[in-house]
C-alpha cells in the first residue's frame, strides 16, 4: 500500500504539516480571487463584519476539509478491504453505483452531488445579483435603502428567470 501521510522528513515538501498548511493558505488566498467569495464579503455591513466572516469561514472550512479528507480515507480503506479496483478519480462513483451496498447508497451519493451543484448555482446567482446591482446599476449611490432592497429582490428574480 502506498504511503499517504509523510511525517518522517521535515525538509520534504510532502511532510503532512506542510501540506496541510499549504492547503489552508491556498483556500484563504483563493477566497480573495473567487468572485463568489468576495461577493459574500462585500455584502457585509462593515469591515469588522467582513473580517469576522473570513475568520469563521476559515475555521469552518478547515473542519469541512478534514471531514472530506476523512471521507476519502474511509472510501479508500473500504475499497481496499473489499477488493474494489478503481482508479483514484473513479473511486467515488464506483463505490456508489457498483457495490453491494444497494441502490440507496448510490441515491444518497447522487443527491449529495446535486446538492453541491445547487449550492454553487445559488452562490453564482447571488454574486450575479450583487455585482449587477452594486457595480453596474450603482443602486447604493442612487437610491435609499428601502428602494435598494426592493431593486435587489427584483434583480434576483429577473436573474433567475433569465438563467433558467
Amino acid at each position: 500500500m502506498s504511503q499517504i501521510f509523510f511525517w518522517d522528513d521535515w525538509k520534504s515538501g510532502q511532510h503532512f504539516v506542510k501540506q496541510f498548511m499549504a492547503g489552508a493558505f491556498i483556500a484563504i488566498v483563493m477566497t480573495g480571487l473567487d468572485q463568489d467569495m468576495m461577493q459574500k464579503n462585500l455584502t457585509c455591513r462593515s469591515l469588522k463584519d467582513a473580517q469576522k466572516n473570513m475568520f469563521w469561514f476559515t475555521i469552518v472550512l478547515t473542519f469541512v476539509n478534514l471531514i472530506f479528507l476523512g471521507l476519502g480515507v474511509l472510501l479508500t480503506e473500504y475499497a481496499i478491504s473489499t477488493g474494489i479496483d478503481a482508479q483514484k478519480d473513479a473511486l467515488f462513483p464506483t463505490i456508489a453505483l457498483q457495490t453491494k451496498m444497494g441502490i440507496g447508497l448510490g441515491l444518497v451519493f447522487i443527491l449529495g452531488l446535486i446538492a453541491a451543484a445547487y449550492s454553487s448555482a445559488d452562490s453564482a446567482l447571488t454574486s450575479l445579483t450583487t455585482s449587477f446591482s452594486v457595480d453596474i446599476l450603482k443602486i447604493e449611490e442612487r437610491y435609499e435603502v428601502k428602494k435598494q432592497n426592493l431593486l435587489r429582490k427584483l434583480i434576483h428574480v429577473a436573474s433567475q428567470l433569465f438563467l433558467y
